[in-house]
């Protein structure tokens, strides 16, 4: 049996990829209880907090099923795993630049091109590695964590705009995107090594059977 067909990678793997999502959802969970008062900071009023959450539904609905086809033609998901964390990460430190609401408008365009790209993948390597008896479970522990992330998201940011200012909150922001960056492409290349070395005993299998068969 290869490595990715065990048991034990399956629970690494799945365990990892909830790790991951935790990052992500408490990152994105971040400015839920700040965003009105952050709008405020930046010249804003209601109808600025109104578009720019307009904003980021439009895109990351529209891009999702664009992003949905690309995905499936090219089939890398490890690849556009990472890449994803990556425009969120950028998008996450822009925020360190935002002064005024058309500079928040686009980090909102970026959030959900990269949201877009992110959720279909995630969501298709978790629920490879268990089976179709165990996806009930294996969801549900998905979205339990999924909700303690945006608890412990909102609380930390609304601790640090409270204790220090905004300025430390972003940062804080982008460090921790970045850590799930660094995670996303270290587990995407543990299985992409785990799935050329399959490969690779797979075809000499292979060989080795046609050597048999040409030996008799």
């Amino acid at each position: 049996m290869t490595y990715l067909k065990q048991p034990k990678a399956h629970l690494f793997i799945t365990n990892a990829l909830i790790a991951i999502n935790v990052m992500i959802i408490a990152s994105a969970a971040f400015m839920t209880p700040l965003w009105s008062d952050f709008v405020l900071k930046i010249g804003g009023n209601l109808q600025t907090a109104g578009i720019a959450v307009s904003i980021f539904s439009v895109v990351i609905g529209v891009f999702m099923c664009i992003a949905g086809r690309i995905e499936h033609h090219y089939q890398n998901d490890e690849w556009f795993m990472c890449f994803s964390q990556l425009i969120v990460f950028l998008s996450y430190t822009a925020y360190l630049f935002v002064h005024h609401p058309w500079q928040l408008y686009l980090v909102q365009v970026g959030l959900g091109i990269g949201g877009a790209f992110q959720t279909p993948v995630i969501c298709a390597i978790y629920q490879r590695y268990f089976t179709q008896k165990e996806s009930a479970m294996f969801w549900a522990i998905w979205n339990g964590f999924f909700n303690i992330a945006i608890g412990f998201g909102a609380l930390i940011s609304t601790l640090l705009v409270a204790h220090f200012d905004y300025t430390i909150m972003f940062k804080s922001l982008s460090i921790l995107a970045g850590i799930c960056l660094i995670a996303n492409i270290i587990l995407m290349m543990h299985i992409r090594k785990a799935r050329f070395f399959e490969v690779l005993t797979l075809r000499s299998q292979h060989s080795a059977c046609g050597g048999k068969g040409r030996r008799y």
